[in-house]
């Protein structure tokens, strides 16, 4: 065995395996050439990457947008919400399915898509996607009411919070 290199003489130039291996490796490290030592700008570098590939695939219909909730754990507007309609004894159904959308509370028998937009709906991309959500709902029958979750931490958020459930109840009435 003395004598035999521990790689069997294999190079980049002798095999193809290690040859692609080689360009996928320099390929990564691009980034670091490049001046991108740190980690947070490598990583920030990645989530843009990482976007700009889900957003090609959304383009080309690979993907559908996004996913329903329904399997994970409602966020804490939503666990708010949900009181909010079981106190006033309003039936409902989380994360509805409706086309390629998903309604946050659908009032089923009002016909009624209650959406609780949090910080991420005034995104300028994502007030386009919940434009063309709601003009999809409303064409097939939804009367789309949002609410704007506010933190619920400061007098003021409290009562915004409290107003419009006041005028959303007064809403789901009437509806």
């Amino acid at each position: 065995m003395a004598g035999i290199p521990w790689n069997k003489g294999l190079t980049k130039e002798t095999d193809k395996r290690i040859k692609k291996i080689s360009e996928t490796l320099s390929k990564r490290m691009i980034g670091v050439s490049a001046g991108i030592a740190s980690t947070p700008e490598r990583e920030q570098l990645r989530r843009q990457k990482i976007s700009q590939k889900q957003k090609q695939n959304f383009d080309m219909g690979i993907i559908k947008g996004w996913r329903s909730r329904t399997g994970k754990a409602p966020s804490y507007p939503e666990k708010f919400f949900i009181k909010v309609l079981e106190n006033n004894k309003i039936l409902y159904k989380r994360e509805l399915s409706v086309g390629k959308y998903f309604i946050d509370f659908a009032i089923k028998d009002k016909m009624i898509a209650l959406e609780i937009d949090g910080h991420q709906h005034e995104r300028k991309d994502r007030i386009k996607k919940d434009i063309e959500k709601e003009n999809y709902l409303i064409s097939q029958g939804w009367k789309v009411y949002r609410i704007k979750w506010k933190s619920i931490n400061s007098e003021i958020g409290k009562a915004y919070i409290q107003n419009e459930i006041e005028k959303f109840l007064k809403y789901a009435s009437i509806a």
